[in-house]
């Protein structure tokens, strides 16, 4: 990503792109609206096969952030959830989410910063 990241952080780069959110207590729509402005961005200047999402730090999911994930992947991008909590878990098999979206609660993670000068 050209600019810093303020609202997400790159765990990993490649074909497949891992990112978590430096915030995991409030959602509000602020943060969320600059949550996909980073994630334009990234989309914009990454190239990868699946852009995963890490919620091991995630206790509580937003609607509008389900919407987010829905919105991706109808638009072709192949997503991941990784690392749901039990709680999340439900939410996404309540609405058949997760029929549409890859949920991976096996720690699939690196769980540390990306090297995101594009060396990786």
């Amino acid at each position: 990503m050209p600019h810093e990241a303020k609202y997400l952080e790159i765990l990993e780069t490649g074909r497949r792109t891992v990112v978590t959110f430096r915030q995991t207590d409030t959602w509000d729509f602020q943060f969320l609206a600059r949550c996909e402005d980073e994630l334009d961005d990234l989309i914009e200047h990454t190239a990868f096969e699946v852009l995963a999402f890490d919620l091991a730090t995630v206790e509580r999911i937003s609607s509008t952030l389900i919407g987010i994930f829905a919105s991706l992947r109808r638009s072709g991008f192949n997503i991941e959830l990784l690392n749901p909590s039990a709680e999340i878990r439900e939410v996404l098999e309540t609405m058949h989410l997760d029929q549409l979206i890859a949920v991976d609660h096996r720690g699939q993670s690196k769980g540390k910063p990306a090297d995101t000068d594009g060396s990786t």
